[in-house]
């Protein structure tokens, strides 16, 4: 049996990159084919625990999206830190 895989690069923006090894808050996966967002999430959390899906936009090709969105091969994702206060 063949395993299907694919590849998307992660980027984190501000405080959500704390933890990771990249100081750019750059990570690249190897994920099986048709993961989606809340997939990516979950593979992310075990670098950098701050990265909660509440608490942030994401984007692909910089559009917004939802978690149930299945990703493709070579997308790329950025996951930036909302702001409230006034």
């Amino acid at each position: 049996m063949k395993w299907l895989i694919m590849q998307v690069r992660v980027t984190l923006h501000g405080w959500l990159k704390i933890g990771v090894g990249d100081p750019d808050g750059l990570i690249r996966l190897t994920l099986p084919d048709g993961t989606d967002v809340a997939g990516v999430i979950e593979a992310v959390r075990e670098t950098s625990p701050l990265l909660d899906p509440r608490a942030c936009l994401t984007l692909v090709s910089g559009a917004s999206v939802p978690l149930d969105r299945t990703l493709k091969d070579g997308e790329e994702l950025h996951f930036y830190p909302t702001f409230s206060g006034g």
